[in-house]
């Protein structure tokens, strides 16, 4: 298998874990990724759809329920009222708590499985990975 195959694979097994661990939560995969891209201070509607690499019209489709669910607010600036900041309320933090919690626990679990050797080995070459795709995406 080349690395292409288990680049693919690798994203289809983490994203049906993570669909049930957002399902768990009554959340869809993309409304727990959304969720969980927020950051503490709050961040603009088209920034959050460029950072999880979304249409604006998907990241507000999933917004405008999770902002129903009461997990976050958005708001318009009133200096341009045509962008739209996003912050997390007190629910949606504990669920980001919740959802993190999950994803720590399959972490470990995922890390039991290795051997010691594989262990020291995995985080450098995750880390040379992703920026590596962060490298191309800001070139495209």
């Amino acid at each position: 298998m080349d690395l292409s195959e288990q680049i693919r694979d690798l994203n289809s097994q983490l994203t049906a874990v993570f669909r049930k661990i957002a399902a768990r939560h009554h959340l869809t995969f993309s409304q727990a990724n959304i969720l969980l891209a927020i950051p503490i201070d709050g961040i603009l509607m088209s920034q959050l759809a460029g950072k999880i690499g979304i249409e604006v019209s998907t990241a507000t489709r999933n917004l405008v329920k999770l902002e129903s669910l009461g997990l976050v607010n958005r708001s318009k600036i009133h200096r341009d009222k045509r962008k739209v900041t996003i912050t997390v309320t007190s629910a949606g933090e504990g669920l980001i708590d919740k959802l993190e919690s999950d994803l720590d626990d399959l972490t470990f679990s995922l890390q039991r499985l290795m051997s010691d050797e594989d262990r020291e080995k995995i985080f450098p070459v995750l880390e040379s990975l992703n920026w590596n795709l962060t490298l191309l995406r800001a070139d495209n």
